[in-house]
């Protein structure tokens, strides 16, 4: 039975929870939800064209990457103020954003986009932005159409959104292995540590697949 929760969101995407509030990426806004009393906040993403993924520092800084129109990564300060923090053509269309320690990584789309099929030229691949000095480095080669990121214990699983694909970025030596074959249009994922549960939403097919790590 289907409930509704909260309203007034136009394009829900990429969300993230820390201490209590759900953010949401909603196509130029980044939306705070008072997970308990379902209050909704809106912040205003100065000239954002696609605000996609979220993701969070310990100091509750909100991370939101902008995936078509231009490369760009946008911070909501825990003070409350919204700004572009990073605008750069090397980011390759950033999509899944995941802070660990003192960096965030980044999967992203992929260079020269097709705007009819969405297919690039070059595959998109995860990418290491160091959050003090905002310098780049490649983590994996070129993989995929990449959106959803999330750690797992000993690496990161990565969405395909175009060839449906479930990647395993291994945390030791970061090479990419397939672990799933799914359909198109698998997104932003989540991983629950406690359950070892990976949870992957298809978009075009309206599902929401769940897989729990054997260890």
């Amino acid at each position: 039975m289907e409930k509704k929760w909260v309203d007034g969101l136009n394009a829900p995407k990429g969300m993230y929870i820390y201490k209590g509030k759900l953010y949401v990426a909603d196509i130029d806004e980044i939306i705070e939800i008072n997970i308990k009393t379902r209050r909704v906040q809106s912040f205003q993403a100065p000239e954002a064209t696609f605000l996609n993924d979220v993701t969070a520092d310990k100091r509750g800084n909100v991370y939101v990457s902008n995936t078509f129109g231009f490369s760009g990564i946008y911070k909501l300060s825990k003070k409350g103020k919204v700004y572009l923090w990073m605008k750069d053509d090397k980011l390759n269309m950033p999509n899944g954003l995941l802070i660990d320690e003192k960096d965030l990584y980044v999967a992203n789309w992929g260079i020269d986009l097709n705007p009819e099929t969405y297919v690039t030229k070059t595959l998109g691949n995860v990418l290491k932005v160091n959050v003090k000095d905002k310098s780049i480095t490649p983590v994996s080669q070129s993989i995929g159409n990449l959106d959803g990121l999330e750690k797992t214990i000993h690496g990161h699983f990565i969405t395909d959104w175009l060839s449906g694909k479930l990647l395993y970025l291994n945390g030791a030596n970061n090479q990419v292995s397939e672990a799933l074959d799914l359909p198109k249009g698998s997104a932003d994922i989540g991983f629950d540590k406690a359950t070892k549960m990976v949870y992957i939403p298809l978009m075009l097919d309206g599902k929401l697949l769940g897989y729990r790590l054997s260890k």
